[in-house]
């Protein structure tokens, strides 16, 4: 027997364990995030949520941006 791996075997159960753990945790966070967004909506109406979206667009731009100006180092100055 040849104990050699064979290129038809195709990926191996180590990945597809892995890309279900990443799909329950988006799964879990896009459930999160739309009760938050729901309640807001709920509580609040169209601009309270228009309002809640931009505070997280921006937030995320925030710290995206923080990033990008350390890992550029000096050029952004």
């Amino acid at each position: 027997m040849n104990n050699e791996r064979n290129d038809t075997e195709g990926i191996g159960g180590k990945f597809w364990l892995g890309f279900l753990g990443v799909m329950v945790l988006a799964a879990i966070a896009a459930l999160i995030f739309f009760m938050f967004f729901g309640w807001v909506w709920a509580t609040g109406g169209f601009f309270a949520s228009f309002i809640f979206f931009a505070a997280i667009a921006l937030g995320f731009g925030y710290f995206y941006d923080r990033r990008e100006a350390q890992r550029r180092g000096s050029l952004v100055n």
